[in-house]
């Protein structure tokens, strides 16, 4: 039994992960179309009643297409899932460091961003409670799904009692004596329910209405939206986008009966609306019937409508057919790119057939997609490398940190150029200081040690001829809680240039950043740490710092901080 709610509270957990994704790009692109709805404010209200259909897509489909136009991609945002993980990391980012592993994990992107293995017990019962607390939190979502549910499943019951002695007057049209609003109800056997004191001319009037809801699949779409609105019932954007596309498709419908039977109907239809208004809590909560609603709102519309003129008609088309098209898609991502312990490789045009005599295993590569190193059912082409080869083999050359060598099916090895040199498999020295808490950093240029990055990135400090392994980095995502505030600038004036402060534009110019805890039982009181940051002109520093006495997890204390910050340079 117990077994079986830990299944369900990992299944929900991920399942809620990836809702969460989908609610973060669906929130933008609400943000984008309301911001849209005010400049489309003379146009039809069809116009703004398509976009939403570009929301609700986002909201329900997990999948997009990829295209260089999107939206996505002009804000420079190339996932939104990326986003998440990259928060993920930074909550993550704490876990100690395992150095007497043999094993390294070669993501081909750096998605997970949970490499780490427990370096003591403090970090691993913190590790606990934040799993916990995950599942915690998607049981709940999970439960607010089935509330949400189970409400509008009671409601259309109760709907359906009232309407149990309706009489039908014609096809799917039927008239009833315990309702005061007309309203359509049902998905694949949709039904119209008029209220029987309805006179001949607001019968013309609200069927009209009515129908042009059943043909346009309103319905259908009603429902679907109802659905996203239950998945995403945290997210209050989502909440606001239900309410304004049930406005502008009710709005919308009121335009096409008036074009339908002329200006000239307009003041007896929008009294019609307002008698029936008064009947619409009967269907208040039962999404999945819909009726006549917002009388003010849609009065006031039908006031101001006039027949549009043709270049309107055409910008909104233009307009909302370029939207659509970029807030459908997500930017294209490369085909001819990995990334390997933080640092991007590109795929060149040579392909060899023998390895260079000097080379080393890197690991395999890792399907970034389908989240394993296995070899793949079939050949993914046309898809990204890391899709099409995983279980690959990974080569580098000793000496060379900027070419690797991924070794294909065939028995072909693929080369790859690093758009920056990686860090890794290089032994560094001191170039410059940059920041000295209490002079921490005791020794000149000239006495420094070295620094010895392995290919795996264990980390060796070189003294003379000995050394000593302080742990391996891994790849982390910086932020300015977990940088910028571990600096004590009143400590060193020197660090602020034009106004801000050193570890700000070190972060903002950061190209890739590595994190080594060194591990707790190797040291008494507090828990160094080292972060290794590669700038995107090249530059390479690496900052030195202690964890709290109470562990890195401890969120009452507020003494984390950094010691010391050094440019390095290839000895």
């Amino acid at each position: 039994m117990g077994m079986n709610l830990m299944m369900v509270c990992e299944k929900a957990e991920l399942l809620f992960s990836n809702v969460l994704n989908m609610s973060i790009t669906g929130s933008i692109v609400i943000l984008v179309v309301l911001l849209t709805r005010v400049m489309l404010k003379r146009a039809p209200k069809v116009f703004s009643y398509a976009l939403w259909a570009v929301v609700l897509f986002r909201l329900l489909c997990p999948v997009t297409v990829m295209s260089p136009f999107s939206l996505f991609g002009v804000l420079n945002v190339e996932r939104v899932s990326d986003a998440i993980e990259q928060m993920r990391e930074q909550d993550d980012g704490w876990k100690g460091q395992n150095t007497d592993s043999e094993t390294v994990k070669l993501p081909a992107e750096n998605i997970g961003g949970e490499v780490g293995i427990n370096a003591g017990e403090n970090m691993e019962s913190s590790s606990d409670w934040k799993s916990e607390a995950s599942a915690i939190i998607a049981v709940v979502w999970l439960l607010g799904v089935s509330a949400m549910g189970c409400y509008s499943v009671v409601t259309l019951i109760r709907l359906r009692r009232k309407l149990s002695d309706a009489v039908k007057l014609e096809d799917n049209i039927y008239l009833s004596d315990h309702i005061n609003s007309a309203f359509v109800i049902g998905q694949l056997r949709t039904r119209i329910y008029l209220p029987s004191g309805l006179s001949e001319h607001e019968r013309e009037y609200i069927l009209l209405h009515e129908q042009h809801h059943i043909r346009r699949g309103d319905h259908i779409i009603k429902l679907l939206a109802f659905v996203a609105l239950c998945v995403h019932w945290f997210n209050p954007l989502v909440w606001l986008a239900f309410v304004l596309a049930g406005k502008d498709m009710e709005m919308s419908c009121d335009e096409s009966v008036i074009r339908t039977l002329g200006e000239a109907v307009r003041a007896d239809y929008s009294a019609s609306l307002l008698s029936l208004a008064t009947g619409h809590r009967i269907i208040a909560g039962t999404p999945l019937a819909f009726g006549e609603g917002n009388p003010k709102d849609r009065i006031r519309n039908l006031a101001r409508w006039k027949q549009p003129a043709r270049g309107l008609i055409v910008s909104a088309v233009l307009l909302c057919t370029v939207l659509m098209v970029c807030l459908f898609t997500d930017p294209k991502r490369s085909l001819s790119q990995i990334k390997i312990n933080g640092i991007n490789y590109v795929l060149q045009e040579e392909t060899v057939t023998e390895l260079p005599d000097v080379c080393y295993e890197m690991g395999v590569l890792e399907s970034v997609l389908h989240g394993t190193s296995k070899d793949p059912e079939k050949d993914f082409s046309g898809t990204n490398l890391d899709e099409k080869y995983p279980g690959c083999m990974i080569y580098q050359e000793f000496g060379v940190t900027d070419v690797i060598y991924l070794e294909d099916y065939s028995g072909y090895y693929l080369v790859f150029a690093s758009e920056l040199a990686s860090p890794f498999h290089c032994t560094w020295v001191m170039e410059e200081i940059v920041f000295n808490f209490n002079s921490s950093y005791p020794y000149p240029k000239e006495l420094a040690p070295g620094y010895s990055i392995r290919y795996d990135g264990e980390l060796c400090i070189m003294y003379g001829d000995t050394g000593i392994i302080e742990g391996r980095f891994e790849s982390f995502a910086l932020s300015e809680k977990k940088f910028d505030s571990f600096f004590d600038w009143s400590s060193d004036k020197g660090v602020w240039t034009n106004g801000e402060n050193l570890a700000a534009m070190l972060r903002r110019n950061n190209a890739h950043a590595w994190k080594l805890d060194v591990p707790s039982t190797r040291y008494m009181g507090d828990q160094p740490f080292y972060y290794l940051l590669q700038q995107k002109n090249g530059d390479v520093y690496l900052a030195h710092g202690y964890y709290d006495p109470q562990g890195p997890n401890d969120s009452f204390a507020d003494d984390t901080y950094i010691d010391w910050m050094i440019r390095l340079e290839i000895r």
